[in-house]
């Protein structure tokens, strides 16, 4: 009677099961013929085993199913889809749309880690925070890279820079110069933002090369488990997992302290002076009101535009594949930017708002290094020549150079 009873159970079980998985491969598979033609995908894991062993960088394996599948198709990270678009045109027709119907963002796992239940510009979705944010961030990043403090201060830090990096490595001394990056961009930041310098070799500064390579090596992982959770049950993603989400808790509360250090300052000044609150609340509030009302549709997918992709289009750019500085050259010889299809920090509103402050510290950076070392040049121990410039494929989703060294020889 047992033996009936528990039999019978079980084959309700296993009806059910059969039931429930045949429900989702049917909504599954009619979610993908729905959408733009791609690689065949797998139930649960989607299209990423097409990254798995690969000796390129996954960028490079989406732009190249671009020749198979054309300029627009879905891509399944796990059981989410990733419409990726290569076209130059459709990509500028679809991300300066005045309806805003490619400016939401979803909200992925380590964003939240970072941000700690707050909201910042990148991946906030849109609406009116968000534009509230990015006119706020515009205005501070336009101010400092427009400031003539920030030459000075590149000036500085470069020349410290390259005193410790002669000191450490004499001349003809192959070296990673990872560290002494670091150290030149975190101290032009942490000096703008916080008023705060670091020498080369102190233990915060460390912390925080550390905590953003422990997050890049950690990607794939990352990546994996944020698009498929069943994965956080396996005992190398779990741990990987919870690796770096504490460093990466560990790293935004020593920024938060280093912020609200300063905080203090201007807490302090408007409890001095009683008329400042309210005269804050009004600006604010008129601030605020002025933003456009939120709207936003639920599609449940990613869009992309590959930026790769338009780099490697032979219509935009004869031998895409060669190192041409003189692309950028008018007839004249005079600089220009402004060449169709160079658009390397985004196109339309959620362009990067760090572009202005990038070009300006890159350039003045390149400008300082090639005026500290006028008595030398950087080379490669391996010849000139002999620089791998195709990304680390062993980071998912980054477009990362792989590990090489350089050195300091004599002219």
């Amino acid at each position: 009677m047992f033996d009936k009873s528990f039999e019978s159970y079980t084959n309700w079980l296993i009806t059910v099961a059969i039931g429930l998985i045949t429900v989702y491969l049917v909504k599954f598979y009619a979610k993908v013929y729905s959408l733009p033609r791609g690689p065949f995908p797998l139930p649960v894991v989607g299209n990423i085993l097409l990254f798995r062993n690969t000796k390129v960088n996954q960028f490079e394996t989406i732009t190249e199913l671009h020749k198979t599948y054309g300029p627009v198709y879905t891509l399944w990270l796990g059981w989410q889809p990733l419409v990726s678009i290569s076209d130059y045109n459709l990509i500028k027709t679809g991300f300066n749309s005045k309806n805003n119907e490619l400016m939401g963002r979803n909200r992925i796992g380590f964003a939240k880690i970072l941000l700690q239940g707050g909201c910042d510009v990148v991946f906030t979705d849109h609406g009116p925070v968000w534009a509230s944010l990015r006119r706020v961030a515009h205005s501070a990043v336009r101010k400092l890279a427009i400031s003539e403090r920030l030459s000075d201060l590149v000036d500085d830090v470069v020349d410290e820079t390259v005193q410790t990096m002669k000191k450490t490595h004499p001349i003809g001394t192959p070296f990673n110069p990872k560290s002494f990056i670091y150290a030149n961009v975190v101290n032009i930041i942490a000096s703008s933002t916080f008023g705060k310098r670091y020498q080369f070799g102190d233990e915060e500064l460390k912390f925080i090369e550390n905590s953003f390579e422990c997050f890049r090596a950690n990607t794939t992982d990352l990546v994996l488990v944020d698009q498929m959770p069943v994965l956080r049950l396996v005992p190398k993603y779990a741990k990987t997992a919870a690796k770096t989400i504490q460093t990466l808790e560990a790293m935004t509360t020593r920024v938060k302290q280093q912020y609200l250090s300063r905080l203090n300052w201007p807490v302090r000044t408007v409890e001095s002076y009683k008329t400042l609150p309210k005269m804050i609340t009004t600006v604010c509030c008129d601030f605020t009101s002025k933003s456009t009302p939120y709207s936003s549709s639920d599609t449940s997918r990613y869009l992309t535009g590959n930026i790769l992709a338009i780099t490697q289009d032979q219509t935009l750019w004869p031998n895409p594949e060669v190192f041409d500085p003189k692309r950028f050259l008018t007839s004249d010889g005079n600089f220009t930017s402004n060449i169709p299809g160079f658009h390397p920090f985004g196109i339309g509103r959620r362009v990067c708002l760090g572009e202005k402050l990038a070009l300006a510290d890159l350039f003045f950076i390149t400008v300082r290094l090639l005026k500290s070392t006028n008595e030398c040049v950087f080379a490669l121990p391996t010849g000139d020549g002999s620089a791998d410039l195709r990304p680390d494929p062993n980071i998912l989703l980054l477009c990362s150079p792989k590990p090489y060294e350089i050195m300091l020889k004599m002219r």
